[in-house]
């Protein structure tokens, strides 16, 4: 499961009667993300479940916060991360194009609209449109933060519109104006 595209972002918990280390490691090695043994505890897997439910909010949270936190850091896997990873790689190399837009995505990643929502709802709580939009101001922010543009040189960079579009948007993802972020942090 950890390896197919389709659910490699559901958590994976094994809940078995084979018990030791050898048993434990081989499960983990097979891409489960906890491995509890027979007989268990129903409140200790309930933690579990709300302890992963939790770090996962936790880390969208954060990638919302954070400028210059890279995508990836929300992937649970190696499938997850390679999404991510290309899914990035497409927007950044077309950030500037007016074709980027859904379409444009899933025939480039060669995935279907409804496989490609899924995915970015799971890892990261963004419709298509909304990912494609922070990738672009993440872009903005990572030239403003490297000082290789001001904030409208960095929005007309990365395809928005005007720069008065770039800064509403900034705000509305970041909680502050790219001014605030960047010049009074």
């Amino acid at each position: 499961m950890k390896t197919q595209l389709e659910t490699s972002h559901i958590p994976i918990i094994l809940l078995t009667a084979k018990g030791g280390v050898e048993e434990r490691y081989r499960g983990l090695r097979t891409g489960a993300d906890y491995y509890i043994e027979k007989p268990f505890y129903p409140h200790i897997l309930e933690q579990i479940i709300q302890n992963i439910l939790s770090t996962r909010r936790h880390l969208i949270d954060q990638l919302k916060k954070d400028a210059l936190m890279p995508p990836t850091e929300v992937a649970h896997s190696d499938a997850d991360c390679k999404f991510i990873e290309d899914l990035t790689r497409i927007i950044r190399q077309n950030i500037d194009k007016s074709t980027l837009d859904v379409s444009f995505i899933i025939k480039e990643m060669g995935i279907s609209r409804s496989l490609l929502h899924l995915k970015l709802k799971n890892l990261t709580d963004c419709s298509t449109t909304e990912f494609i939009r922070s990738v672009r101001l993440r872009e903005a922010a990572r030239l403003i933060s490297e000082g290789k543009c001001n904030i409208s040189e960095a929005a007309y960079q990365t395809g928005f519109s005007s720069a008065a579009y770039f800064t509403r948007r900034f705000k509305e993802y970041f909680g502050k104006s790219p001014r605030e972020y960047f010049f009074h942090s």
